[in-house]
């Protein structure tokens, strides 16, 4: 049965049908004509609603990233909610399973899918300012919330925020490229003495558990 849409519905939904469709194939493989079949809509409908089959492509990977990026969420909402009620146990909870997420399995194949992705983005539309919005949007929620706890005397006073955030963050993305759950956390926090203290970890004593072909 034909669904009926406004246009600002209709495009909304192929970016979404989109967005699923780049979970499971690369960018080189989407075919115009099994993105009609899954939205339901004829191929000339979709490009009505957008110029390009690269401009659709564009939003669902901006929409792929958002997604990625609010899985994070949850633990930044309790941080803040600490830090906001000055609750120390809460904030370090939130903290550990930040960073937890991050070395994740799933969060590992996620980055999988989305680093090529984002190189796709930026070959197509180097000009768009949107991918930078997002990733200094994602830096600026973490940091902002360390700051704040350092200055709260929850982390070490000499906690270098943004080289951690960046290197923390540059190390998570890179696991499309270089790395092994056998790895373990590539960073941590320590707490010593109800002191938090943001570490780099190496995965060098790993190493002789990477599996051999």
């Amino acid at each position: 049965m034909k669904v009926e849409r406004s246009a600002a519905e209709t495009k909304a939904h192929l970016v979404r049908v989109m967005a699923e469709m780049l979970r499971e194939v690369d960018v080189a493989d989407v075919r115009v004509n099994e993105l009609s079949k899954r939205a339901e809509v004829s191929v000339p409908t979709i490009y009505y609603h957008f110029r390009s089959l690269d401009d659709l492509i564009i939003l669902a990977i901006s929409q792929l990233l958002e997604r990625f990026i609010a899985q994070f969420d949850p633990a930044l909402g309790t941080m803040n909610r600490a830090l906001d009620e000055g609750d120390v146990a809460a904030f370090r909870e939130g903290l550990d399973v930040y960073l937890a997420l991050s070395w994740s399995r799933e969060l590992n194949n996620e980055v999988h899918r989305l680093a090529p992705q984002i190189i796709v983005y930026r070959r197509l539309r180097p000009e768009l300012l949107e991918m930078r919005r997002l990733q200094s949007s994602f830096i600026e929620s973490i940091s902002s919330v360390l700051h704040r706890a350092v200055e709260c005397g929850w982390l070490a006073a000499d906690t270098r925020v943004n080289s951690f955030v960046v290197h923390h963050l540059s190390m998570v993305f890179s696991q499309a490229l270089f790395y092994h759950p056998s790895f373990g956390a590539l960073s941590a926090v320590e707490w010593r003495d109800g002191i938090g203290h943001l570490v780099l970890t190496t995965a060098a004593d790993s190493l002789e558990a990477l599996p051999v072909q």
